[in-house]
C-alpha cells in the first residue's frame, strides 16, 4: 500500500469543478424521463409506468455489481482511476440511446430506453463509488481535507444547478415546439461538458491512486472476499441507520421528483417559469452552500442532519398548502429549502466514509469503496417504490395524454403528494438519525486516524520485506 501523500490544495476545486458540471448530467434523466416519454414520445401512463420499472429495477440490480467491481479492483492505473476515465462515456452513450426518440411499439421503446437506462446506471453507480474511494484517498484522514472536498463540491454542484436550470426548460420547450428532439441535442451537448472534469480529476490524482502489489496479499488489509463486504457491512449498526434513513428521505425525494415538471405545466400554466424559479432558488442555494459551512461544522454530521429533516419537513407541509398555482410561493420555500439543505449538503459522503472507518477500525479490513458505494443502492432502492408511484400519482390526479397532447384534472392533489410525501419521510428520517445513529465525530476522526497508521505500518513492512527480499 502507498504512503499517504498530502492533499494539495487545487485538489478540492477539481472534485468540485466534476461536481458542478455532473449536474449537466444528471438533470435530463432525473427530471425530464417521464416528459420525454409522455409529452414528447406520446406514450401513455401504462408505458411510462413499465419505462420507470425497467430503469429503476434495472439500476438496482447495477449497484449490487458496483461496489464489490470496484472494491476488489486493482489495475496499474489504480483502484479507481480506471473507472473515472471509461465509464463517462459509457454514460454519454446510454442516455444518447434513451433520448434518441425512436419510434416503434411502446413495449419496444420502454425496452430500448430501460436497457439503456439501466447502462448509464451501471456507469453512473461504478464511476461514484471511484469517485467517492478517490476523494477518501485524496483527503487522507483528515476530517478538514474530507470538508473541504465535500462543501466545495456542495457549493459547485449549485452553481451547475443554477446553470443548468436556466438553459434546460427553455431550449427544450423551444426545439421540441419546432419538432426538433431537444432531449437528444442536449445530450450530446451535455455529455461533452461532463467528460472534460473527469479527464482532469483522471490526470491530476495519479500519484493518490497508485497499483498496490500486495493487494492480494492474505495479510493485506484490502484482500476482502465479496461475501465479507456484505456480511460486515450488514452487521455494522452505524451504517444501517444511516442507510436505512437515507432510503427514506430518498423516497420522498423519487417520488417527487418526476413530478416538478408537471407541476409547472399544469399548477402554475407556465414552464419557462420552472427555469426562472429553479435559477433564483439555486441562486440563493449558491450563498447558502456557503454561509452554512461554519454552521455545519459547529452542529456536526449527526445534529446537521437531524436538523435538515425536521426543518425540510416543515417546509414541504407549507408546500403542499401553500404553493398550487402559487409562483411566489413555490420560490420563497425553495429558497428556505436550499438553505437547511446546505447544512447536510456541506458534509456529502462522509457519513459513509465515517461509518466505513469503523467498519475497518472493528474489522481489519478496507471495505470503503464498497461501504461508500452503498450510499447509491439507497436511491435505486427508494426509486424503486418512488418513481413508479410518480405515474400512480399522476392518474390519480387524472392526468392523461390524448393524441399527443396532455392534460391534468386535479392540480391540488398533485401540490398536494410534492409536499407531503416528502415532508412525512423527511420527518422519519429526523427521528433516525436522532434515536439510531451513535457516533461522535471525534470518534470518527479516532477511527480514521488508526486506521491510517494501521496502514502505514503495513506499507512500512511490506517495503521491509521487499527490501530483505
Amino acid at each position: 500500500m502507498a504512503e499517504q501523500k498530502e492533499m494539495k490544495k487545487h485538489l478540492p476545486w477539481i472534485f468540485a469543478y466534476q461536481s458542478g458540471v455532473g449536474s449537466f448530467g444528471t438533470t435530463l434523466i432525473l427530471g425530464y424521463l417521464s416528459f420525454f416519454v409522455t409529452e414528447y414520445m406520446g406514450m401513455s401512463l401504462a408505458t411510462l409506468a413499465l419505462v420507470l420499472s425497467i430503469c429503476t429495477i434495472g439500476d438496482y440490480v447495477c449497484t449490487f455489481v458496483t461496489g464489490p467491481l470496484v472494491q476488489k479492483t486493482n489495475t496499474k492505473m489504480g483502484q479507481y482511476r480506471p473507472y473515472i476515465l471509461i465509464m463517462p462515456f459509457v454514460i454519454v452513450g446510454g442516455y444518447m440511446m434513451v433520448f434518441w426518440g425512436f419510434r416503434g411499439s411502446d413495449v419496444g421503446q420502454a425496452i430500448l430506453i430501460g436497457s439503456m437506462y439501466t447502462m448509464t446506471g451501471f456507469g453512473w453507480s461504478s464511476m461514484t463509488a471511484a469517485r467517492n474511494g478517490l476523494m477518501a484517498k485524496v483527503a487522507g484522514s483528515s476530517a478538514d481535507n474530507r470538508l473541504s472536498i465535500t462543501s466545495k463540491s456542495a457549493l459547485a454542484g449549485r452553481i451547475g444547478g443554477v446553470v443548468v436550470s436556466m438553459i434546460t426548460a427553455p431550449i427544450l420547450q423551444r426545439t421540441t415546439a419546432g419538432g426538433v428532439n431537444g432531449y437528444f441535442i442536449l445530450t450530446v451537448i451535455y455529455g461533452i461538458i461532463v467528460i472534460i472534469p473527469y479527464m482532469i480529476l483522471f490526470l491530476t490524482t495519479k500519484e493518490y491512486d497508485v497499483y498496490d502489489p500486495n493487494f492480494k496479499a492474505p495479510q493485506s488489509a484490502t484482500n476482502v472476499k465479496v461475501s465479507e463486504m456484505y456480511l460486515d457491512t450488514i452487521k455494522n449498526t452505524k451504517f444501517l441507520a444511516i442507510f436505512f434513513a437515507a432510503i427514506v428521505s430518498g423516497l420522498g425525494m423519487q417520488a417527487v421528483s418526476p413530478l416538478n415538471t408537471y407541476y409547472w405545466r399544469y399548477s402554475i400554466g407556465n414552464w419557462d417559469l420552472l427555469a426562472l424559479s429553479q435559477t433564483i432558488s439555486m441562486g440563493i442555494g449558491i450563498a447558502a452552500a456557503t454561509i452554512m459551512i461554519p454552521v455545519s461544522k459547529k452542529l456536526g454530521k449527526k445534529k446537521s442532519a437531524v436538523f435538515s429533516s425536521f426543518a425540510g419537513a416543515g417546509l414541504n407541509v407549507l408546500v403542499a398548502f401553500l404553493t398550487d398555482g402559487s409562483f411566489v410561493w413555490k420560490v420563497v420555500l425553495a429558497s428556505c429549502a436550499s438553505f437547511t439543505g446546505a447544512i447536510m449538503a456541506a458534509w456529502g459522503i462522509n457519513l459513509y466514509l465515517d461509518v466505513a472507518e469503523y467498519q475497518q477500525y472493528k474489522t481489519g479490513k478496507d471495505q470503503k469503496a464498497f461501504v461508500m458505494s452503498m450510499s447509491n443502492m439507497t436511491a435505486r432502492l427508494a426509486a424503486v417504490i418512488g418513481t413508479p408511484l410518480a405515474a400512480f400519482i399522476l392518474s390519480k390526479c387524472g392526468y392523461q395524454v390524448v393524441d399527443g397532447v396532455g392534460s391534468m384534472e386535479s392540480t391540488r392533489t398533485l401540490v398536494m403528494f410534492i409536499g407531503l410525501a416528502p415532508a412525512c419521510m423527511s420527518t422519519i428520517t429526523g427521528f433516525i438519525y436522532l434515536f439510531f445513529y451513535r457516533m461522535t465525530d471525534e470518534q470518527a476522526r479516532e477511527y480514521a486516524e488508526a486506521n491510517a497508521a494501521a496502514a502505514a505500518e503495513r506499507a512500512a513492512a511490506a517495503a521491509a520485506a521487499a527490501d530483505a527480499a
